[in-house]
């Protein structure tokens, strides 16, 4: 998988899972949680500028 294709992959998982807190299915923790491991699954750094603001999904 290249590096776009990680990204494309990241992005759409992530913004499930931000849908999910969005209606009240998932915490704050738990999709932080989430996002930390698709950002390993999909090799996305800590400070990448593709993963969201942590303040949007804050509890």
């Amino acid at each position: 998988m290249g590096k776009n294709d990680a990204i494309i992959c990241y992005k759409t998982s992530l913004s499930i899972f931000i849908s999910w807190y969005r209606q009240g299915l998932i915490s704050g923790s738990e999709l932080r949680t989430l996002d930390t491991n698709l950002c390993e699954k999909y090799c996305i750094s800590s400070s990448s500028i593709y993963r969201p603001n942590p303040l949007l999904y804050t509890e």
